[in-house]
């Protein structure tokens, strides 16, 4: 017969096989044999990239207000025939 693990014993194999996979492939991943200083221009222009990204987000989110403004105006709108509705089915009883 074959051996068979429970299902806690088998989930512990699992991990700990992903954990040894993980540390031999830690050895293998290269590491740099010298690290040169990063150009201070390219360095400005990362900063500026990461910002404009940013700015752009925001832009984005700027435009989506007016949407979200109108969408909950509609919900309330909503919520409120329905309280309406149910004063009046109330009221009929």
């Amino acid at each position: 017969m074959g051996h068979f693990l429970r299902p806690v014993q088998f989930e512990l194999a699992v991990r700990q096989d992903f954990l040894d996979q993980e540390a031999s492939a830690e050895c293998f991943r290269a590491q740099p044999l010298f690290r040169m200083p990063m150009s201070p221009v390219l360095e400005k222009l990362l900063v500026l990239q990461d910002r404009d990204a940013k700015r752009l987000g925001f832009d984005a989110q700027l435009k989506a207000i007016p949407r979200d403004i109108t969408s909950t105006e509609q919900k309330i709108s909503r919520e409120s025939e329905i309280e309406t509705a149910r004063a009046e089915a109330k009221a009929l009883e």
